[in-house]
């Protein structure tokens, strides 16, 4: 059984398991877009 990285619920084997591949720059702070990945994709 899986866990979400950022709610941490638990993910059944038979449930949909989506994931995105991100590499972040380094230097620049992000945390102000925290939960707003798609901003950037």
């Amino acid at each position: 059984m899986f866990r979400c990285a950022w709610c941490m619920k638990k993910i059944a084997d038979d449930q949909p398991l989506h994931a995105l591949n991100v590499k972040f720059t380094e230097g620049i702070d992000y945390s102000d877009q925290e939960g707003k990945l798609s901003k950037f994709i």
